[in-house]
């Protein structure tokens, strides 16, 4: 019964993306359908899959991951999905079993480790539990390689059944980038917390800043320890930014203000009047917290914020 729809993301050369495509054949009495998702056509279109009218190439074009996801979820209502990333291929020690979600189980995940980080993701879901919790758009996400692990932040551990290395890598990078990214994504796995520390308010002013005003609301959002208040003014924006903040209303802590242009420190003054906490954190529009920002600020002096920002660059 083909019931599974692969969908392979971020592969950036030929070997790492044929060793994905041949793992997968072991379960073609399941996989209906592989998609591959190219950034950069030129490496992948090669002759050998051209008459292979069970794999997809699918050019991104600047489009973005998360909407594209989810949109072939709505396509596809009654597949599983099976994802795969960068240079990982499947375990040969894998079987059908992979397809077996325990009673239950929405989701089954694996994980490794890599310099003793664990790296955790997806690797079967499905598709109901897919339209009821959509992937977050990339655009509002630091960097490409958070698209899984804030997506599984999101999701009750409940719903997950955890096997250790289902998919291996082609290649392994220990470059230092490669690392801090690593260790980033993990502080979105950590325990949730409510430490009942003090209370903390996170005031953001906008001035022209809609390419990246909603990675620092979604950062503060995806937190181990969730905020009590996110005050948010545009001051007297000329871009979209209002129409980007639009999205955030929903958000029981997320409170938006607009204003005339008069610079950042009229608008923080403004929002100070709404503060109800002990605290206030000021983030620009520009930056992203880590995950584990707020736990962290709320278990240490409150002097310990300014390590725990990244600056977008």
């Amino acid at each position: 019964m083909k019931d599974t729809i692969a969908v392979l993301i971020h592969y950036t050369d030929r070997y790492a993306l044929d060793r994905a495509l041949n793992s997968l054949k072991q379960f073609s009495a399941r996989i209906k359908f592989v998609y591959v998702f190219l950034e950069n056509q030129k490496i992948f279109l090669a002759k050998q899959y051209a008459g292979d009218n069970q794999i997809r190439f699918i050019t991104m074009n600047d489009r973005d991951l998360g909407n594209m996801l989810n949109d072939m979820v709505d396509q596809f209502k009654d597949a599983n999905f099976l994802f795969l990333q960068h240079t990982d291929y499947i375990s040969q020690r894998s079987d059908t079993d992979l397809f077996h979600f325990p009673q239950g189980k929405k989701i089954i995940g694996t994980w490794q480790k890599s310099q003793q980080i664990r790296l955790s993701q997806p690797v079967l879901v499905q598709s109901a539990f897919l339209k009821e919790q959509p992937f977050i758009p990339q655009y509002r996400l630091p960097f490409k390689e958070a698209f899984f692990p804030a997506w599984l932040c999101k999701v009750d551990p409940a719903f997950i059944s955890w096997e250790k290395e289902l998919i291996k890598p082609s290649r392994k990078s220990h470059a230092a980038n490669i690392v801090e990214k690593q260790t980033f994504n993990e502080k979105y796995l950590q325990n949730k917390s409510e430490i009942g520390g003090p209370s903390l308010a996170i005031m953001i002013s906008n001035y022209n800043m809609a390419s990246y005003l909603e990675k620092a609301i979604t950062s503060c959002l995806l937190q181990t320890e969730q905020a009590e208040q996110i005050l948010i003014i545009d001051d007297g924006s000329s871009d979209n930014s209002m129409k980007r903040l639009e999205n955030w209303h929903q958000y029981k802590q997320v409170t938006i203000f607009s204003k005339d242009n008069g610079g950042k420190a009229r608008a923080l003054n403004e929002l100070l009047q709404h503060v109800k906490t002990d605290f206030v954190l000021e983030l620009d529009a520009d930056d992203w917290l880590d995950p584990d920002a707020i736990e962290i600020i709320k278990k240490e002096p409150i002097q310990s914020c300014c390590r725990h920002i990244g600056a977008l660059r």
